[in-house]
């Protein structure tokens, strides 16, 4: 898009020198001051497209690890409800023979 900009500034920019009739040096300064404006905004485009690629993988990096995180804090919780279940049970087994003991 800018590249395109670029080549319609310099189609005006030679057709203000022609109908201006600046010298050839002058048309020839012109030009080559938008040639290089051109290749300056090329590459800082090119410059923000890869900044824009990296972060786009940082970010799905980072989408990965939080979900590993996020699985593991599930199979913490699973791990804990299991352990206070296995608890509950035991205390009441423990209950129930202590009552056995009681009455023996």
């Amino acid at each position: 898009k800018r590249w395109n900009q670029c080549k319609k500034k310099l189609a005006d920019a030679v057709a203000r020198a022609e109908s201006a009739g600046s010298s050839s040096n002058e048309q020839e300064e012109i030009i080559n001051a938008l040639r290089k404006e051109g290749e300056q905004l090329a590459m800082k485009q090119s410059k923000m497209e890869e900044l824009v690629r990296e972060a786009g993988g940082d970010l799905r990096e980072t989408k990965k690890e939080l979900q590993v995180q996020v699985d593991a804090k599930e199979a913490a919780l699973a791990k804990i409800e299991n352990l206070e279940q296995q608890l509950k049970q035991t205390k009441t087994e423990l209950s129930a023979a202590r009552e056995g003991e009681g009455r023996a």
